[in-house]
């Protein structure tokens, strides 16, 4: 099976260089005139970089569906629908295959509450209660086309209501 080219995903892509470029430095007979490591690092951090970038593109759709889902009034509601797609087509156009393994979707869905909060405020109202612990979307789940946003609000909504029924 053909491996990727290098230039397919950059996060894989820079994982390898720097790999490479760290071999090539521990080689006696080249110069260290590049300073291969301290290269190597820089390499690194633009992969850290876009994983970093698609993680926070990933986290604003499950924030804005937390607004939409908490929202009693329609006013906000098609407001909080665009934002979805908005940030959905920003995801996929930044995030990459090797992307989803790398980002922490435990702590991006504490900061996916905490990013929904002010929006709800703006409205007069809170967030939805009984959040599940645990995001019950797959990071990889707002990179899908079609993403259908009622499903993912009934997800959300059927672990909402399940961890309701635990404390009873």
């Amino acid at each position: 099976m053909d491996q990727p080219s290098l230039y397919d995903d950059i996060v894989s892509g820079t994982e390898q260089r720097a790999s490479a470029l760290r071999s090539l430095s521990r080689r006696s007979d080249l110069s260290n005139m590049l300073d291969g490591e301290n290269v190597a690092e820089e390499i690194e951090r633009v992969g850290r970089s876009q994983v970093q970038t698609g993680e926070g593109l990933l986290t604003q759709s499950p924030a804005h569906l937390l607004e939409r889902r908490s929202s009693p009034c329609t006013l906000p509601v098609e407001h909080w629908r665009r934002e979805v797609e908005a940030f959905q087509i920003g995801a996929r156009g930044r995030c990459e295959p090797s992307m989803s393994q790398r980002i922490d979707w435990f702590n991006g869905w504490a900061a996916t509450q905490e990013l929904a909060k002010p929006g709800r405020t703006a409205y007069g109202n809170t967030l939805i209660s009984n959040l599940p612990f645990q995001c019950s979307l797959d990071v990889a789940d707002p990179l899908v086309t079609p993403f259908y946003i009622d499903d993912a609000l009934l997800r959300i909504a059927e672990t909402t209501i399940l961890k309701s029924l635990e404390k009873h």
